[in-house]
């Protein structure tokens, strides 16, 4: 089954995400991951502070979990009342190597703050909306997600 956040935006294509998931069969659990582009830089240091190295977010291998999740019912067997699922449900997935992602590089955007809020209705101001999938549905690639080959299997 899908879950999400509901506080972000994204033009994921859901059937690719779903066949990821289900050429797994050992995995409970994957979520969509994204590398920011924000122009901030990670910094290493040591323990007193001393800088050990500086560089664009972009070239890290940082990647973020963006809230699009895809479960199977098993992960009711991992989670226990009063957990927050990415702690420690996920630490349990993560030590039986159950969890994978699916590492999104498409549009994707939060929409936590004000800021953002502000960012995407300038976007939407703009006609620059690529979450609107659904504007690009006879494109070959977007089929309804009822037609998937994943969902045609059954899984």
């Amino acid at each position: 089954f899908l879950a999400n956040y509901a506080d972000g935006l994204s033009n994921l294509y859901l059937p690719d995400m779903i066949e990821h998931f289900t050429a797994q069969p050992d995995k409970v659990g994957s979520f969509m991951t994204y590398q920011p582009t924000a122009s901030f830089h990670v910094v290493r240091m040591r323990k007193d502070g001393l800088v050990t190295n500086i560089a664009p977010i972009a070239n890290s291998n940082l990647w973020l979990n963006t809230g699009y999740f895809l479960f199977k019912q098993e992960i009711f067997d991992y989670m226990k009342y009063g957990e927050e699922l990415v702690v420690e449900p996920f630490q349990r997935l993560i030590r039986e190597q159950k969890l994978t992602t699916y590492q999104h590089k498409g549009f994707w955007q939060s929409m936590d703050t004000f800021k953002d809020k502000m960012l995407l209705d300038d976007l939407q101001e703009r006609g620059d909306t690529p979450w609107e999938v659904w504007k690009t549905v006879n494109e070959p690639k977007m089929q309804p997600l009822y037609d998937s080959p994943a969902v045609r299997n059954g899984q």
